[in-house]
């Protein structure tokens, strides 16, 4: 199965040059999992033409930066999000994923203080949930409140402080997580799990 992940854009100084940009630990992972992954660019390509020209299976939002600019990669990710919603593709949402993908149902953002990092414990809300860890990283400035984020989103884990960790949509393959499964070392059981379960 075809991946496909958003990418941040970078200003790269001294060279006059804006370059898209993915951690490489996406592709050992995606690769572990039998994935391929596939880059997206952030050129103003309709969402539908990058998913039927490269064949996708399923979508990954991934991290780096605050949703809401205004930017290419914005709107990329809500056409994304919304030809998933049409087609019932699965998408997990990463960090500022999951925020792109909550603010799309209407949720609203808060400022949270000690999660750039930083790592802390899980409190799952939901019986036998997907998302139960010892301890995840954290790596942003923003996250919901679970009165925040609206149906059809639903939290499935919170952090010790009352933010939605994870939440997941109430009937569609489509999940956010704000911390990156790809920065774990060795790659967390639990997250590879998770994968799984939506893209197979």
């Amino acid at each position: 199965m075809r991946i496909g992940l958003t990418q941040r854009t970078d200003e790269v100084a001294g060279y006059e040059e804006t370059r898209d940009a993915l951690d490489q630990r996406w592709t050992g992972l995606l690769l572990s999992l039998g994935y391929l992954p596939v880059p997206l660019p952030n050129a103003g390509v309709p969402a539908a033409v990058l998913v039927d020209q490269l064949s996708l299976g399923g979508l990954i939002l991934t991290g780096g930066g605050d949703p809401g600019q205004g930017t290419l990669r914005d709107a990329l990710e809500s056409g994304l999000i919304k030809l998933c919603l049409e087609r019932h593709l699965p998408l997990i949402g990463v960090c500022r994923g999951a925020q792109a993908l909550g603010l799309h149902f209407g949720g609203r953002l808060t400022r949270v203080e000690g999660h750039v990092a930083s790592r802390h414990g899980l409190i799952c809300c939901r019986p036998e949930s997907w998302a139960e860890r010892a301890s995840v990283n954290s790596y942003h400035n923003y996250a919901f409140m679970p009165d925040n984020l609206p149906p059809p989103l639903r939290p499935v884990a919170l952090a010790p402080g009352g933010t939605v960790e994870a939440f997941e949509h109430e009937r569609l393959p489509m999940l956010g997580i704000m911390w990156h499964p790809e920065r774990e070392p060795g790659w967390d059981e639990g997250d590879v799990a998770t994968l799984r379960r939506l893209f197979d």
